[in-house]
């Protein structure tokens, strides 16, 4: 008698393992993309279509040991670059601009006697809420925030980096402009 309730609670646990697991195991399954789709997210997230552009590159990869795929391409002059988990989520994105600007007359913005390139027509806090109304924040939202001034291709820009929520937002803006020139959330 007591080889069979052994038995029977044995059988019984053994049946609810196996079918308790199938479900999990089937919607996890049905969670999982593939590049295609991928590509169908990063192109939706950056609001254009496929045959508006150029696709540099798309691959699956793994992080460690976590497969992702990696999807970059260009709108015009523009390079989108994303990050993108099995499961859909974007883990991260860049937008890279391409000034022309900077290229019309280089020698210009290195001339230290030209007095447009001795005054800058944004200020620090300026750069700053460029990238937080770019990004839909305000400085109430933000956790962290630094901003420092570099060079780029001769040209002045604000290293704009922020904090919001468990996002990190980096910018690039010219300091001349006040145009984003780079970007990117992770």
């Amino acid at each position: 008698m007591k080889k069979r309730i052994s038995a029977a609670a044995l059988s019984l646990i053994l049946f609810l393992a196996i079918f308790s697991f199938i479900p999990f195991n089937t919607v996890y399954a049905a969670s999982k993309i593939t590049l295609a789709d991928a590509r169908e997210i990063a192109l939706k997230d950056a609001g254009l279509e496929e045959n508006d552009v150029t696709i540099a590159k798309a691959k699956t990869e793994y992080v460690l040991g976590v497969k992702q795929y990696e999807i970059v391409f260009y709108y015009g002059t523009t390079e989108y670059s994303y990050e993108i988990g099995v499961t859909g989520d974007i883990i991260s994105s860049e937008v890279e601009l391409e000034s022309i600007h900077a290229e019309e007359n280089p020698r210009e913005s290195l001339d230290d006697t030209n007095p447009s390139s001795n005054t800058s027509s944004i200020t620090e806090d300026d750069a700053l809420e460029i990238a937080l109304a770019d990004a839909s924040y305000t400085k109430d939202d933000l956790r962290y925030s630094k901003v420092t001034k570099d060079y780029i291709d001769g040209r002045g820009i604000y290293e704009v980096l922020f904090i919001v929520g468990r996002y990190q937002y980096s910018y690039d803006i010219e300091i001349e402009t006040g145009n984003i020139i780079n970007y990117e959330v992770s």
